[in-house]
């Protein structure tokens, strides 16, 4: 038996939208044939980001994913910063101008509020799609074709 678990929202159409998360992440969970037998989207890591077809609930994780740096311009900057250089230390220092020791130490407290290490692949993956999503926004519609 697997159980899928929706994520909190306040109020009766909470209810709603948490039942709405809930069955992605089952149905995800078993198609990856992942460990355990009950799943959450804020569990699934990458698979989240691209077994979702729900614009919206990609956005809301990526928004809840990097929501902790909000108050931190200076971790988000470091984080962009190391993705747009293919996650090289030293280019990303040099570019920072800052030392090698501060850019680890930053991406240490990276890991501490987040619980993502941007040095590790998936950690990294989820972060830079996060980045990306929250970026690009949410655009309900596309734009209309002229005719």
């Amino acid at each position: 038996m697997a159980i899928g678990i929706g994520r909190h929202y306040a109020g009766l159409a909470g209810f709603a939208r948490s039942a709405q998360d809930a069955q992605p992440a089952l149905s995800l969970g078993r198609r990856l044939g992942l460990p355990g037998s009950v799943y959450c989207l804020d569990d699934l890591g990458t698979a989240a980001f691209v077994g979702i077809a729900d614009q919206r609930t990609k956005l809301e994780l990526a928004m809840r994913l990097l929501s902790p740096l909000d108050p931190e311009p200076d971790l988000l900057g470091t984080i962009r910063a190391f993705f747009e250089l293919n996650c090289a230390p030293s280019r990303t220092a040099t570019h920072l101008a800052i030392d090698r020791n501060t850019l680890s130490y930053r991406l240490d407290k990276v890991t501490s509020l987040t619980g993502l290490d941007p040095r590790r692949f998936d950690d990294a993956i989820q972060m830079r799609l996060a980045l990306l999503l929250r970026a690009v926004g949410l655009d309900p519609e596309p734009e209309p074709s002229a005719a």
